[in-house]
């Protein structure tokens, strides 16, 4: 599907440059929520998330791992439609 490319795309991209800087980290990713690694075998375990929600217009993403998405997804997300619809 094109989220799991999105996903592959976003995987390769970040493990690039985390192998740039730590050359053992290579094939990995650390989700920048949690901070719990993930390899490319795991990729069905990942998400992307947006930075500013989708829903109030947000377009830049970022890779986590789903309980981080869907925990800050319920919390961050529906506090700031309540806060957008209140204006």
């Amino acid at each position: 599907s094109m989220s799991s490319e999105r996903i592959k795309q976003l995987f390769d991209l970040y493990s690039a440059n985390l192998q740039g800087f730590r050359p053992e980290f290579a094939g990995r990713f650390a989700c920048p929520l949690c901070r719990n690694w993930f390899t490319q075998e795991q990729l069905d375990q990942l998400s992307i998330e947006h930075v500013i929600p989708q829903s109030v217009g947000g377009r830049m993403e970022v890779l986590t791992c789903k309980p981080c998405n869907n925990n800050f997804g319920s919390r961050v997300d529906a506090h700031l439609g309540r806060q957008l619809q209140a204006q």
